[in-house]
Formats: structure tokens, C-alpha cells, sequence
């Protein structure tokens, strides 16, 4: 009996992963990836031990698929969170909380996302601390936000509170605290282009089929553009100024339709993605999952421990 309920928990299991694997193309390229990462692991034992092939199980997809979905049960019910951060960090927060007006909860939500591998992507490009801060955002050394929890914390508290002074969006704030860097560089691109806008507009477009249809012409005048740009790296100087000048088209040349804007650049890719998802019968994605994914994790687990707080519009800071 206990085989059969064995088989049959595993037989549900395969339909509903052969569900999303049609529906759902970030499932599919997800497992594509891990298949990958199995077939190296495979190639590992196989050296160590001699076993002729190594497969990743129906069952083991299916976990790492169902893990990756629960972020967005962490941040709505919050149980997933963990307490250790709050065990560890407690009178710390609570001491930056009483200097700064931060709310306690979003200290340690930004402690929690300061514990992800994006994070240590982070420290790898010049941030450093629990919180990764650059040390000219902090105004002290890399070593100091290495070895001081305190001040590290106190640095984090200062540019969470600058970048929530014009807005009370909790989750677009955190997720700009995540990627002002990004963010910084999309803005100094011009166009009046950023990333967390734009991935809120893609959202926002999902049901709509005439956004994404002016979305993929542009990235294909976009890739006519760079094919154009590397032909003409090919030719002699003199000829390259005569193609240009000679090749406008209603005032406008090949080279006109490049996106330089990395962030318009990314509404575009994200708003096709937004409306097939939909389209798919994916009804349950946010704009926080058109983001790059493990950005998104970071902004999922900081939101699940912070636990649901309001920015408030007086102090921006959580009430």
C-alpha cells in the first residue's frame, strides 16, 4: 500500500512538472540549466567512482522548481522566513533602529538579503559588510564595513532612507536599494529609462498584444542596428562616413535604432516576456519576477523579513 501511495505521489508529481514545462518557459529553461549542472556533476562521479551516469530525478527537478516558486509565498505569508537573523541581529537592529528611524524589520530584511548569492556577487565588485555597501556610498573603508556590523548597518539604514525619500513603494524600494548601481548607470543613459520602472511597465503590459508586438520590432531594429554598426567597423575610414551619411532614412540611419539605454533595453526583452507568461497561463508572476533572477531572490527573502511594514509618508522609514 505504502508503494503504491509512493507511486502515485510520484505519478502527480510528473504531471504537474509536464505542466509547466509546457506552459511555463522560465520552468523549462530553469530545468534545462539544472540538467546541465547534472550532466558536469554526472561527469564528476563518474571520474570518482566509476558509476556510468549520474541522473538528476523527476523528483529532484520538481523540488528545485517548487523551492524557486516559494519565494512568492515568503513574502506573502511569511512563514518561510527565518528567525535566525533576528536571534543574531536583535539588539544590533535594534540599536541602528534608535539612531536612524528605521524600522527594525526592514534592517533585518536587508540583513536576510544581504545573505544571498547576489549579494555575494556584490561584495565581489568592491561592496563589502553584512549589508553590502560600497565604501564610498558608507564614507568609511572596505575594512571597516568588513569588521563593523554597526557602522555597516548604519551606512545601509542611510541609503535606504535617501532612496525612500520619494516614494512609499516597499517593494520598489528595496528593489532599487538592491540595484541602485544599475539603476544609477540606466539613469545616467538618459531617456528617463530605470530598471524597476521599467519592470513594472512590462507587468502592467502583460495582457496587452500590441505592446509586445512594437517591443519585438524594436529589438529587432536594435539587432539590425548592431549588425550594421559591426559591418561598418570592417570598412575603411572614409567609407564608413559616406555609408553613414548617405544611409538616413527619414532623417534617421541604421545606427539610430540602437538602444543605449540598457534599462529601455530591458522593458523590452521583459515586457515579451511578461505577455507570453500570461498568455501561457501563468497568472501568479509579479513584476518582482521579471527582474534577473537571482536579483529577485535577494528582494523576495528582504521582503519576507520585513514582514509586511509600511513605509510611512512622514519618515519614509516604517512605521
Amino acid at each position: 500500500m505504502a508503494t503504491d501511495n509512493k507511486r502515485w505521489k510520484m505519478h502527480e508529481a510528473l504531471k504537474e512538472l509536464d505542466m509547466k514545462l509546457n506552459y511555463f518557459q522560465i520552468a523549462k529553461n530553469y530545468v534545462k540549466e539544472k540538467c546541465r549542472d547534472a550532466a558536469i556533476m554526472g561527469g564528476i562521479c563518474l571520474a570518482v567512482t566509476g558509476v556510468l551516469g549520474a541522473a538528476i530525478t523527476p523528483m529532484a527537478i520538481w523540488a528545485e522548481v517548487a523551492s524557486r516558486n516559494k519565494k512568492i509565498e515568503a513574502y506573502e505569508t511569511g512563514l518561510p522566513r527565518t528567525e535566525v537573523y533576528k536571534q543574531k541581529y536583535s539588539d544590533l537592529v535594534e540599536r541602528v533602529s534608535d539612531k536612524t528611524g528605521v524600522d527594525e524589520r526592514i534592517l533585518l530584511g536587508l540583513i536576510a538579503g544581504g545573505n544571498t548569492t547576489y549579494a555575494d556577487d556584490l561584495r565581489e565588485n568592491g561592496y563589502a559588510g553584512i549589508i553590502p555597501i560600497k565604501p564610498e556610498e558608507a564614507g568609511v573603508t572596505a575594512d571597516t564595513l568588513r569588521t563593523d556590523d554597526e557602522q555597516c548597518l548604519l551606512s545601509a539604514a542611510q541609503v535606504f532612507k535617501e532612496i525612500a525619500e520619494d516614494q512609499t513603494n516597499l517593494e520598489a524600494v528595496v528593489s532599487e536599494f538592491w540595484y541602485r548601481e544599475k539603476e544609477k548607470q540606466a539613469e545616467n543613459a538618459g531617456g528617463n529609462w530605470q530598471f524597476i520602472s521599467a519592470a513594472k511597465n512590462a507587468y502592467d503590459n502583460r495582457t496587452r498584444a500590441e505592446q509586445c508586438s512594437r517591443a519585438k520590432e524594436a529589438l529587432m531594429e536594435h539587432q539590425g542596428a548592431l549588425n550594421y554598426e559591426e559591418m561598418l567597423a570592417n570598412l575603411p575610414e572614409e567609407e564608413q562616413k559616406f555609408r553613414t551619411q548617405h544611409s538616413s532614412l527619414s532623417g534617421r540611419t541604421p545606427l539610430d535604432r540602437k538602444i543605449t539605454n540598457p534599462a529601455l533595453l530591458f522593458y523590452y526583452k521583459a515586457t515579451i516576456e511578461a505577455f507570453e507568461r500570461h498568455n501561457a497561463g501563468d497568472k501568479d508572476f509579479t513584476w518582482l519576477d521579471l527582474l534577473p533572477v537571482k536579483l529577485s531572490a535577494t528582494i523576495y527573502s528582504s521582503l519576507a523579513h520585513m514582514n509586511g511594514v509600511e513605509l510611512s509618508s512622514r519618515s519614509k522609514t516604517g512605521e
